[in-house]
């Protein structure tokens, strides 16, 4: 649950310059964390766990591999079908 929060990601977090590629494109798994903490002040322990959950998930390296958000669009992957609002 908590990494599909970090990576619906929010117009401060997408739009903001030097973030990430506009495009979405050839993020690198091992910036995230600092950009992730710089963005959102969210704990280093948090920032690092997320992106290499999706590291593992989509079967790549953390340390050298890059992604797309779309690779992010995996069923079964990071998703949730619950609601935190709505019973």
């Amino acid at each position: 649950m908590a990494s599909a929060m970090i990576f619906t990601f929010s117009p401060k977090f997408e739009f903001s310059p030097g973030i990430i590629p506009r495009d979405g494109k050839n993020i690198k798994f091992s910036d995230m964390p600092h950009k992730l903490n710089a963005t959102y002040n969210f704990a280093p322990s948090f920032t690092f766990f997320v992106p290499n959950l999706a590291a593992n998930m989509l079967k790549k390296d953390y340390y050298k591999d890059t992604f797309d958000l779309s690779d992010l669009d995996l069923h079964n992957g990071i998703e949730h079908d619950a609601s935190l609002t709505r019973t």
